[in-house]
């Protein structure tokens, strides 16, 4: 149940906007000197401070306004989300990113895109870790260029312990989107592999 659970959260993000009327739109002058930084080219927690001291946090009518989706719990204050950086501000679209804080469980870095009307266009997963002592997981990603991105993802778990041996189940996907000049993320191409290891 573990690795079906990380796999929903870390590739469910990247779709194309549905329904969104209902929702407002995001208004970039609003937010544009609430985020920590600008136009990163690669997406690992690693290099982020994540104490989120200095963060903007997201409050439920932000959340509403940047993800134009229902929330997933009760309240933004259980799994607080956070500005992170703005991506790029151009003639055809926007993109930022935002942190969400899963207590417990993990850590995701999102990438957004949205119109020049402010409707979202695109979500998905760039970077996440999180887990246990028996179970972990990680994603990366880089821009190649200003339109590709390859993302790296690992997760391993625990199967099997015995007095003098480990083994270890681990799956690795590797994924290549694309970021038209529409601001659509789509994804090219996905390769994984599972394998075991004994430690």
């Amino acid at each position: 149940m573990k690795t079906l659970l990380l796999i929903l959260i870390s590739f469910s993000f990247n779709s194309s906007v549905l329904s969104q009327n209902s929702y407002p739109k995001f208004d970039f002058e609003i937010y544009k000197d609430k985020f920590e930084t600008t136009e990163l080219t690669s997406f690992d927690l690693d290099s982020i401070d994540l104490r989120f001291d200095n963060l903007y946090e997201l409050n439920i009518d932000d959340y509403y306004c940047i993800f134009q989706r229902e929330l997933n719990y009760s309240s933004v204050n259980v799994n607080p989300y956070y500005l992170y950086s703005v991506q790029s501000i151009n003639g055809n679209y926007s993109s930022i990113t935002v942190l969400h804080y899963k207590e417990a469980l993990y850590t995701n870095l999102i990438l957004l895109t949205y119109d020049l009307n402010g409707q979202k266009i695109s979500e998905v997963s760039v970077a996440i870790e999180g887990g246990d002592g028996a179970w972990w997981f990680e994603e990366k990603s880089i821009f190649e260029n200003d339109s590709i991105i390859n993302s790296s993802y690992i997760e391993s778990e625990l199967i099997e312990e015995k007095e003098t041996q480990e083994i270890w189940q681990t799956k690795r996907i590797k994924t290549i989107y694309e970021l038209n000049k529409k601001g659509q993320i789509r994804t090219i191409s996905t390769d994984s592999t599972l394998t075991k290891e004994i430690n």
